[in-house]
């Protein structure tokens, strides 16, 4: 269970509602329902009852939610301490935290991105922190964020409409990309052109551990029943079955091992900068300097 869906289901716990809650917490229902879906799975639970005049937790899900609240309690103690661990008030330069979705801290383009930045603002002290979409959102509604941030963050363009964007915040597209199929050289379906929705659902399928990427394998079957799910985790754990497929996009770097095939109808799925309106000129700069290298990077 991540931190993420802790958060969720404590919060779906008191509302009852997974319309209110995905507002409470600036994500959209569809995900936020996805969410509480994956970690009754993980856990093997059915924490509330679906009626039709709305949720209510079980006897089970009662325990799971003592059992959450004494978690976060201990949650939040744990990240008072670090920050007291991690504050260097002796430290030269200026502290700046910057949030990288799970998928980009996987690719290719992130080392020479964090060597640039700090090339181009020796004074800076980068703290970078891995993220989620759902994380970042909610970050970015916090009053007590810090002043000097700034998220990337990896939306797909079928929740774009309706993710609920904190007040006060920027979003600025920097690159969009469609999502692939990807597999190893000697699997079945690698010598062809294009694949369709439907055939991808027939395949045993890898799923990177990310919440975005998740969704949009879900997307990109629904239409054909569950995923056959036969691995989740990193970007490496394609190479441990050989016939299965990923879904994913092209930036984690080269692997001779791995091809991609294009999907028919594909999702497109963007790489986003936010953070706050009111933010002073250091993280505007900053986010020029990414948007700039990034764009390059990828040469679009």
């Amino acid at each position: 269970m991540r931190i993420e869906q802790l958060l969720h289901f404590l919060d779906v716990a008191e509302t009852l509602s997974i319309t209110r809650s995905a507002s409470n917490l600036y994500i959209t229902p569809q995900g936020l329902s996805q969410s509480i879906v994956n970690l009754e799975r993980e856990y093997g639970l059915t924490l509330f009852d679906r009626t039709k005049t709305g949720l209510a937790l079980n006897s089970k899900g009662q325990a799971f939610l003592e059992l959450a609240r004494e978690l976060y309690q201990q949650y939040t103690e744990f990240e008072q301490r670090v920050a007291a661990l991690t504050a260097h008030p002796e430290a030269e330069g200026e502290s700046f935290y910057l949030y990288l979705p799970p998928l980009l801290s996987q690719a290719a383009v992130l080392q020479p991105l964090v060597e640039r930045l700090g090339e181009a603002f020796p004074s800076c002290d980068f703290r970078i922190r891995e993220v989620d979409l759902d994380g970042a959102l909610s970050l970015f509604a916090r009053a007590d964020r810090e002043t000097n941030s700034l998220a990337l963050t990896t939306m797909p363009d079928f929740t774009r409409d309706e993710v609920t964007r904190p007040p006060g915040s920027e979003v600025r597209t920097i690159i969009t990309l469609p999502i692939v199929a990807r597999m190893r050289k000697d699997a079945p379906l690698a010598g062809r052109k294009m694949l369709k929705r439907k055939e991808l659902a027939e395949q045993p399928l890898v799923c990177f551990n990310e919440p975005v990427v998740e969704s949009v394998l879900y997307e990109l079957v629904k239409d054909y029943g569950e995923p056959n799910l036969v691995l989740k985790g990193t970007g490496q754990v394609l190479g441990l079955h050989k016939d299965a497929v990923a879904v994913g996009v092209d930036i984690l770097g080269g692997d001779e091992d791995i091809v991609s095939v294009p999907i028919m109808d594909t999702v497109m799925i963007g790489l986003d900068l936010l953070y706050a309106s009111d933010a002073p000129t250091l993280v505007t700069q900053i986010a020029d300097e990414i948007y700039s290298f990034i764009k390059s990077y990828y040469k679009q």
